[in-house]
């Protein structure tokens, strides 16, 4: 297993489809269906800042993507959502996703925006590599901690984040109204110390 912080042109593909795959059931009430959620996380992977697990033969079997000071792996602009959607459907979405998912973060730590791991590599420890490099990036940029946020239905993430030394800092339960619309009913923000 290999694990690099680059994104080549040939592999934006599949890593916008595990993306897709780990996350559709959470992003579809916003983004619409697969292929459309496909191509706004093609649109969006920023090739220098991301993480990618490589198998042996190559393949890429897992992605992290993570943002800090000012510098996203997912960076959805307003521009990408009007191509995908056309004008007002772009706009709408785009006000959807900034009020669900919001981008101003701790300047003082590297928050984790998503981990997936193609389903046929689960259970293998790929996770726990790219944590391990993504903590190896906060400490590079002399950030204080990493944190991230795991939904209350994920309770083998949870359990891994515990594991590598992840707290819990505070759990959110959603109104009903929220909940619908993102598929979920809370989500628990976790921190490490480096």
């Amino acid at each position: 297993m290999r694990i690099s912080r680059y994104l080549d042109k040939k592999y934006r593909s599949s890593a916008a489809r595990i993306l897709v795959n780990a996350f559709k059931s959470k992003l579809y009430k916003i983004l619409g269906t697969e292929d459309e959620i496909y191509e706004v996380l093609l649109a969006s992977l920023d090739s220098k800042h991301i993480v990618i697990a490589r198998s042996d033969d190559g393949e890429i079997v897992g992605v992290g993507t993570y943002q800090y000071k000012g510098k996203f792996s997912l960076d959805i602009t307003l521009s990408t959502m009007i191509e995908v959607y056309g004008v007002f459907r772009g706009i709408y979405k785009m006000f959807l996703l900034l009020n669900y998912f919001p981008t101003k973060r701790d300047s003082e730590a590297l928050y984790v925006d998503a981990i997936a791991v193609a389903e046929n590599y689960r259970g293998q420890g790929i996770g726990k590599l790219i944590l391990a490099e993504l903590e190896k990036i906060a400490i590079e940029n002399d950030l204080k901690y990493i944190t991230l946020d795991v939904i209350k239905e994920n309770d083998k993430a949870k359990k891994l984040y515990e594991q590598i030394g992840f707290v819990e800092v505070k759990y959110e339960e959603l109104d009903s109204n929220v909940s619908s619309k993102l598929g979920f009913i809370g989500y628990y923000h976790m921190s490490k110390s480096r």
